[in-house]
């Protein structure tokens, strides 16, 4: 539940997950940081492929690999804090269950066209929202807020969880 002023709880879903009020509140929060000094995220840049000149698509997987190794460090700095048992555990558990599943990969796919399309409506958003009269605040939260509701994938953000179950481990050796 949120209620004024910002009280947030947990609620229980009927399969005893907990809700992600808090998540979908810090990665709306993130995504107005990323659009408010523009930042170069793979998930910002996707929506802007059609008014890109081709010159410039070298920058996709420029950036997917930035991001990676940016995901990459912030995994190995959580890794050395005292949330790294309940953060990490619960990434690998998360990642390691949808891997179980039958069809995870047609889901994956699925699910991350779904977020991807929410994503895209968030960062155009802005772009849009001073034509039309809306608040471009509204239109950055509430599709992040949807997509996490939902448990839609987020390809960079499921790299973290890779890295926590240890399917993305690099050792360094002396």
């Amino acid at each position: 539940k949120i209620t004024f002023p910002f009280k947030i709880e947990m609620v229980d879903r009927p399969n005893g997950a907990k809700c992600l009020n808090y998540g979908a509140l810090l990665f709306s929060l993130g995504m107005f940081v990323i659009l408010a000094f523009e930042m170069k995220l793979f998930t910002g840049l996707i929506p802007k492929i059609p008014h890109t000149s081709p010159k410039s698509y070298w920058q996709l997987p420029v950036c997917l690999l930035g991001n990676f190794v940016g995901v990459y460090i912030v995994y190995l700095l959580v890794s050395q804090t005292y949330l790294a048992d309940k953060v990490i555990a619960s990434g690998a558990n998360l990642i390691l269950n949808k891997l179980s599943l039958d069809n995870w990969a047609l889901s994956s796919l699925s699910s991350g066209i779904l977020c991807g399309v929410l994503i895209t409506l968030s960062v155009l958003s802005v772009d849009h929202s001073h034509k039309k009269g809306l608040s471009a605040n509204i239109g950055v939260m509430f599709p992040i807020i949807v997509f996490v509701f939902c448990g839609f994938d987020h390809s960079i953000a499921n790299m973290f969880y890779f890295a926590a179950a240890g399917i993305l481990a690099c050792q360094v050796r002396p």
